[in-house]
């Protein structure tokens, strides 16, 4: 969101510089269908990567591919930094500093989200109940925009 709430941000890949850092754990994911998504850039219609932990296999998507890049063999509530760099038609995926993935991508109508979103529910989870939940523990989000000329947008949102 932008001013404080009353607007939807909406950003493009291109031009400037679009930045999500969060420094998480995920902490608890559903029994059955243990897969919680932790960090993401969204365009107008759908998601364009996401981090997303499967079990123990934490990995960066690329739109509908689910398993682009295995980051890491995840061990449940241990910290990490995700960072999505989007700019000049790329996105980039870094996990604790270290590049994952480039994906060549050009959309408008973006935003960023933190948090945690199950892939679980009541369809692929039985019973349904409510031992069917995720938890990620945020310890510092940070969202920065840049308008391709130097400067800060002032946006500061999502």
């Amino acid at each position: 969101m932008t001013d404080a709430g009353k607007t939807k941000a909406s950003w493009s890949s291109t031009p400037g510089t679009h930045t999500m850092v969060v420094d998480q754990a995920v902490t608890d994911v559903p029994e059955k269908t243990p897969d919680v998504a932790a960090g993401q850039i969204h365009d107008a219609s759908n998601d364009v990567s996401v981090f997303r932990l499967e079990g123990r296999k934490l990995y960066v998507t690329d739109g509908d591919e689910k398993h682009k890049q295995v980051v890491d063999d995840y061990e449940p509530g241990a910290r990490f930094r995700a960072e999505i760099v989007v700019g000049d038609g790329t996105v980039r995926a870094y996990c604790n500093g270290e590049l994952q993935t480039t994906l060549s991508r050009k959309f408008s109508g973006a935003y960023s989200k933190a948090g945690a979103y199950t892939q679980a529910n009541c369809g692929n989870s039985d019973p349904c109940d409510g031992d069917v939940y995720g938890q990620v523990e945020i310890y510092g989000p940070d969202v920065t925009h840049s308008d391709g000329d130097g400067g800060d947008d002032g946006s500061g949102a999502g």
